[in-house]
């Protein structure tokens, strides 16, 4: 595996988590 590739595979998991977690705080403030 290239390091490249790699460290687009981190940056990509970074935002989903990122994305996420957002969702997440959003859906849980729209239930309060």
């Amino acid at each position: 595996m290239s390091t490249e590739l790699r460290v687009a595979l981190g940056l990509a998991g970074g935002f989903f988590t990122i994305g996420f977690t957002a969702i997440v705080l959003v859906s849980r403030y729209a239930m309060m």
